[in-house]
């Protein structure tokens, strides 16, 4: 188990996810009773593959294995109160790309992966409205993209940085060769 000990809270994780302390709790179980506490509510939350209720709470997310500062930190970004009772489609609703892309584990065990990009517009808009690492390894690990659209999108990203192996050798035309090539191979549409 990983401890990080942050700013917020004291971060705990392993293979299967992570869970969140409060220095203070994290303080009053000790080490060896906080890697307990959070291996098992990590292997509650692992084991959940979508969460079938129409309305959670507080309690509820937390028998899920949710912990309670993420659950406490995921209700303000969305600006709810956390004593509630919401409906599924009203959370959905109020997810921002920000709560989602910090709780991403857990936002796809409520809402499903499909529900998410549908929120956001699609793969393509949500990519290209939040372009950071953690979304597109959700968009990646996830599966979202199909063999001939991750080559397309793998010669997107090599064109857009093929001016600076340019700049150092312009007589060598191999890595935009490689990339034509590529994308004669695959076809040149994204489907």
């Amino acid at each position: 188990m990983k401890i990080t000990k942050r700013d917020a809270n004291v971060l705990l994780t392993n293979e299967l996810g992570e869970y969140h302390f409060s220095h203070e709790m994290f303080e009053e179980l000790g080490k060896d009773a906080a890697i307990e506490k959070a291996t098992i509510e990590i292997k509650k939350k692992a084991a959940l593959d979508r969460y079938q209720g129409k309305s959670i709470n507080f309690e509820q997310a937390v028998a899920l294995g949710f912990c309670d500062i993420g659950v406490e930190d995921f209700c303000s970004k969305l600006e709810i109160d956390k004593n509630g009772t919401y409906e599924m489609s009203t959370l959905l609703e109020k997810l921002t790309a920000e709560a989602f892309l910090e709780y991403t584990d857990e936002c796809r065990k409520l809402f499903g992966k499909d529900n998410i990009m549908n929120k956001f517009g699609g793969v393509k808009n949500f990519l290209k409205t939040n372009r950071t690492r953690e979304a597109l390894s959700f968009v990646l690990e996830n599966k979202f993209i199909c063999d001939k659209n991750l080559h397309l999108l793998a010669c997107d990203f090599a064109e857009n940085v093929l001016h600076y192996f340019e700049k150092e050798h312009p007589n060598d035309n191999r890595p935009r060769r490689a990339i034509e090539v590529k994308r004669l191979w695959v076809g040149e549409e994204y489907d």
